[in-house]
């Protein structure tokens, strides 16, 4: 499993990476670049917790909707390098899990701030809490595609 916060070097050394893991029979899985709030602030905050900073109290759902839409509008920010990220993967016949897929909803072009149980998502502008990391396990273990990926690739079964 390859994952980064991808620079301009990673990219480079990519596509060599994948040759010498493929040269010792490696199976790969590429996961491109996650979500990194680009929101100006003094702090290293994320966007829901910058809010709370700044106004000194929780946002009610409307504020919470227009959190989580900017913090999907973060995303343009890494077009270029996960599109670089996907030309590899499709030049070298390697697996890519797009994190937006995971980490968004992209009819509403939302990103949640919290879970279900109403825990922080992110402890920063890019890093994700415990609580964070098990809703998004619940929800990578829903992607069918991955799952197929993961089963025939490892000859995994379905237990």
């Amino acid at each position: 499993i390859i994952a980064t916060r991808y620079s301009d070097y990673d990219l480079i050394i990519l596509q060599e990476l994948i040759s010498i893991l493929k040269k010792d029979n490696k199976e790969i899985i590429i996961f491109d670049n996650a979500l990194e709030i680009t929101q100006k602030s003094s702090f290293l905050l994320n966007r829901l917790d910058n809010f709370v900073y700044k106004e000194k109290r929780f946002p009610n759902i409307q504020e919470l909707e227009r959190i989580e839409h900017e913090m999907f509008m973060d995303l343009d920010n890494k077009i270029y390098v996960n599109l670089k990220i996907e030309e590899i993967a499709k030049k070298n016949k390697v697996y890519l899990i797009q994190r937006k897929k995971i980490f968004c909803n992209l009819d509403n072009k939302t990103c949640p701030a919290l879970t279900d149980d109403g825990y922080k998502i992110y402890y920063d502008y890019g890093h994700i809490t415990t609580e964070g990391a098990k809703f998004f396990s619940r929800k990578i273990q829903n992607d069918s595609l991955f799952l197929k990926y993961l089963y025939s690739t490892f000859n995994l079964s379905f237990n």
